[in-house]
């Protein structure tokens, strides 16, 4: 909720997932790990491009798609593994199905070996079935402190090799970048808050468009543009 969302609200189409409790007879608590099976299964049936949202895209996607199934390396050369926050995938793609079917020895305590290290020890066995990007094509900088440092607080890293960034907000939760806000943007830290800013509403907009829908949102539309 919130006036950022009802300005994107007009261009979401909602649907409602199912809430996933067991895999193959495996159970799954965390949220993270459910969100895991649910966008496996969307792109079994869909195809197209998952993202995480906190994943930025800076370029387009158009002269990669045309694959049956592609990730990027997390980690320099791949060293943690093939990172699922961002997957390209035709519909049915036999690498997805394969995946999704390794969940059979799903152990919720192996936090992320179904996830990332998984999918890079399948794509060593079946390479003829999946495309795999450099680490730079998605997910650096990386999420420990120095990567959220270098995107928040720095323009020493110039993204020409990236499509898109993964922000790691779990990263930076951990981080002293934990209070990031709309309005860091207009302060211009880093070279990819620069890059971002093109897409902050303009503090006028920003309060313009909620009082025309919503007035409940205008103390917080003020407050936002007051930090600005």
């Amino acid at each position: 909720t919130g006036f950022l969302w009802e300005l994107v609200r007009p261009h979401v189409t909602l649907v409602q997932g199912r809430d996933v409790k067991s895999i193959f007879g495996n159970p799954i608590n965390h949220y993270a790990h459910k969100a895991d099976i649910v966008r496996l299964e969307a792109l079994l049936e869909h195809g197209g491009i998952y993202l995480d949202v906190d994943v930025v895209t800076l370029r387009s996607f158009d002269q990669i798609m045309d694959v049956d199934a592609a990730m990027g390396e997390e980690g320099e050369n791949g060293r943690i593994g093939l990172c699922n926050a961002v997957i390209l995938a035709k519909p049915n793609s036999p690498f997805v199905r394969m995946w999704y079917e390794s969940y059979k020895t799903f152990n919720q305590s192996m936090w992320n070996y179904h996830s990332v290290v998984l999918p890079k020890e399948l794509a060593k066995q079946h390479p003829e079935m999946i495309t795999q990007f450099g680490y730079q094509m998605f997910h650096w900088p990386l999420w420990d402190e120095g990567g959220i440092r270098t995107m928040l607080d720095s323009f020493e890293y110039g993204y020409s090799m990236n499509r898109a960034v993964h922000v790691w907000n779990t990263g930076m939760m951990r981080s002293d970048f934990r209070n990031f806000s709309m309005s860091w943007c207009f302060q211009c830290h880093s070279t990819l808050i620069s890059m971002m800013r093109h897409y902050v509403p303009d503090p006028l907009f920003s309060v313009v468009i909620p009082c025309h829908n919503q007035a409940r949102y205008v103390i917080e539309a003020l407050v936002t543009v007051s930090a600005q």
